[in-house]
C-alpha cells in the first residue's frame, strides 16, 4: 500500500513508522506495536492500493483514543503543530 503524503509524494506503508509515532506520544512499546499491527491489518482489509496520509492519521488517532487518552492528546497536539508549519 502506498501513502499519499501532504506534498503529493508517495511512500510505502510502514507499521514501524506508526509504532514510532505512537510510542513518542506515550504508548508503551507493546501497545504501540499492537496498534501499528492493527492499523496495518485494517488497511489490508480495505483493499486499497493507496490512501491519503490524512486518512491514515485519522485511523491512528481513532485507535490511539481507544488505547490511551493522554497519548491521543499528545498525538493530536503534535499533528496540529505539523499542520501549522506545512
Amino acid at each position: 500500500m502506498k501513502i499519499i503524503k501532504r506534498d503529493g509524494s508517495h511512500e510505502g506503508f510502514s507499521a514501524g513508522k506508526i509504532e514510532k509515532v505512537v510510542k513518542a506520544a506515550g504508548l508503551p512499546k507493546e501497545k504501540a506495536r499492537a496498534l501499528a499491527r492493527k492499523i496495518g491489518f485494517e488497511l489490508k482489509i480495505m483493499g486499497k492500493k493507496e490512501i491519503h496520509s490524512s486518512e491514515l492519521r485519522d485511523m491512528i488517532a481513532s485507535e490511539l483514543k481507544k488505547a490511551d487518552g493522554y497519548a491521543y492528546d499528545l498525538y493530536i497536539w503534535y499533528e496540529g503543530t505539523k499542520d501549522k508549519t506545512s
